[in-house]
């Protein structure tokens, strides 16, 4: 999906437009910690949806999904609140890749974490079905 741009305190109107123009239902609140969060994408189907914005005093980003839909991902971006050098440029690009990797490394623990509890479950099914047939 395209990167949306918007200006100073429009971004949580952007990101919520940015969801919904997606097919998603938008979570009902934002919280913008940098960490990763899930809602409900479409109601009645589990919190398979997941976000994360990031803010510093220049611009906020942010990065949405749905785990059902694991090609797709959006993501957009305040413009900066001035012009910022080069050395900023690096620093915060800098930045931004090591929140990134914090958030994938997080998004990772939590896929892994589901799929041992639907390993588990199916265990359980398959140990119960041949429980019941003896």
């Amino acid at each position: 999906m395209d990167v949306s741009s918007t200006t100073g305190l429009d971004w949580q109107k952007q990101m919520i437009a940015d969801i919904t123009a997606a097919g998603m239902d938008a979570p009902a609140t934002v919280i913008a910690d940098g960490k990763l969060h899930r809602f409900a994408p479409e109601a009645g189907r589990g919190e398979s949806g997941w976000y994360v914005v990031h803010q510093n005093e220049h611009f906020t980003s942010w990065g949405f999904g749905d785990w059902r839909r694991p090609d797709f991902k959006g993501k957009g971006h305040t413009k900066p609140s001035r012009r910022l050098s080069r050395k900023e440029w690096r620093a915060l690009k800098k930045e931004l890749r090591e929140r990134r990797a914090a958030v994938d490394a997080e998004r990772l623990q939590v896929q892994t974490k589901a799929a041992e509890a639907a390993r588990a479950r199916w265990r359980a099914s398959v140990q119960h079905r041949h429980s019941t047939r003896t």
